[in-house]
């Protein structure tokens, strides 16, 4: 379950990738790193598209 514990965790992630790097990782970075973090092993596609959605809004 994507619930706002994880969504504020990604964000964070977002905003240190993109100050490492200068850019944004992909979603496929995002999906990988959640799966490590919170140690799932299947995220659904409403998931994704969570992800999705907070990894477009962080874009600048």
């Amino acid at each position: 379950m994507f619930d706002s514990e994880k969504a504020l965790a990604l964000t964070r992630w977002i905003n240190d990738w993109k100050n490492t790097y200068g850019e944004s990782p992909s979603i496929e970075e995002c999906i990988t790193w959640i799966e490590w973090k919170f140690e799932e092993n299947k995220i659904s596609e409403k998931e994704k598209i969570k992800i999705e959605t907070i990894l477009n809004f962080s874009i600048e």
